[in-house]
């Protein structure tokens, strides 16, 4: 056909058939029929061997292409889960088969969120590299996914009394939060950065698995360690006699997950209770008798899942002191050592433990 139409390169072809209206199909519009196909089928009685043939086959197209540096933009491609159930690839983790220990260990409570292995598709071993390339072109991750949500009133607060009052808001100068806060008629809109399926990894995981994802995550810990918002997050508020809503962008006020992880009961601790990292502490002059004031971590720093990923002791002291576990006594800020005092008398009615708090950390503020 080339010598027929006297072309010679396979772009000049395309071009000679347009003309007599014959559609010629790149890798794209290939891949995206054969999905279109699949979607063209009742997707809810669709079989795992279907997904398997659907995928066999775009991975021999993809094998073929010499560099597809772009994750896929078409239509959301349906995989296989570790539980054998058929769910889409941007929904979908890495897990032990592909190396990734750490995401296999923190979606242990719910292996559905992970992709099957690459012999469940029936791929060669030989092609399992290639396979791993594939499924994150599709859209597969490594790590909990980034999303926005709905942040608290609560983090709101939090965020806007670290806020650097020198700076406007939105035109608006305020002196310090409390000007600010005689001003706030209502927060209007609170928009974050979170994880998926945040809440549900923190209560089901293990202090080390939680550690060893935090280090394993280079994004999320570069994030929390400069502590601020990403720049899509905002907090929207209304000021008093103001019609026009005020809004601080993302950049500019604290970092949201690193306030979940310093203010939920995670942690595992010597006193056997899982406390929230702001009130505990590693510093050897604190008491055990202290808790349930303050806790001391328990961290096996032998694991099974640090030996894995190759975090040494010196790391984890580093994310524990990250997400909030104080090394010293007059590093707990002076709201947190006020809400434990407020609290003695429920905590500790006898005050025998009240007496231990007040000598052993009043005495070193």
């Amino acid at each position: 056909m080339e010598k027929a139409l006297v072309a010679n390169s396979y772009e000049s072809l395309s071009s000679k058939l347009y003309k007599f209206q014959i559609k010629t199909f790149d890798f794209t519009t290939t891949v995206k029929l054969l999905i279109s196909h699949y979607y063209s089928k009742n997707p809810n009685k669709a079989e795992i061997e279907d997904i398997k043939k659907l995928n066999q086959i775009i991975f021999r197209l993809y094998q073929r292409e010499k560099s597809q540096s772009t994750n896929w933009q078409g239509p959301v491609v349906p995989l296989i889960n570790k539980n054998n159930k058929i769910e889409l690839a941007n929904k979908l983790y890495f897990g032990k088969e592909y190396g990734n220990i750490t995401t296999e260990a923190i979606y242990n409570y719910n292996k559905s969120k992970l992709v099957n292995s690459p012999k469940g598709y029936g791929i060669d071993e030989s092609d399992f590299k290639t396979w791993n390339f594939y499924l994150k072109w599709l859209g597969v991750a490594e790590f909990p996914r980034k999303i926005q949500v709905e942040g608290t009133e609560e983090f709101a607060e939090y965020a806007m009394k670290h806020y650097n009052f020198k700076d406007p808001i939105d035109g608006q100068y305020f002196k310090d939060f409390s000007e600010f806060k005689n001003n706030l008629t209502l927060y209007s809109e609170i928009k974050v950065t979170s994880v998926d399926d945040l809440d549900l990894i923190l209560i089901n995981n293990s202090s080390e698995n939680i550690l060893s994802w935090l280090n394993s995550d280079s994004e999320l810990l570069r994030q929390i360690d400069k502590d601020e918002e990403s720049p899509t997050s905002k907090i929207s508020f209304f000021l008093y006699r103001k019609i026009n809503i005020r809004i601080l962008q993302g950049l500019k006020f604290r970092n949201f997950l690193k306030w979940k992880l310093s203010n939920t009961a995670w942690l595992n601790t010597k006193s056997g209770v899982k406390q929230s990292p702001r009130l505990c502490t590693t510093s050897a002059t604190i008491a055990d008798e202290l808790s349930p004031f303050i806790e001391k971590p328990n961290v096996d720093f032998d694991a099974t899942i640090f030996r894995g990923n190759k975090i040494r002791r010196d790391k984890i002291d580093y994310l524990l002191n990250l997400v909030g576990v104080n090394k010293t006594i007059s590093s707990f800020s002076t709201n947190t050592l006020y809400s434990i005092l407020l609290k003695l008398p429920e905590n500790d009615p006898e005050g025998k433990k009240s007496k231990v708090f007040l000598s052993g950390v009043i005495g070193k503020l």
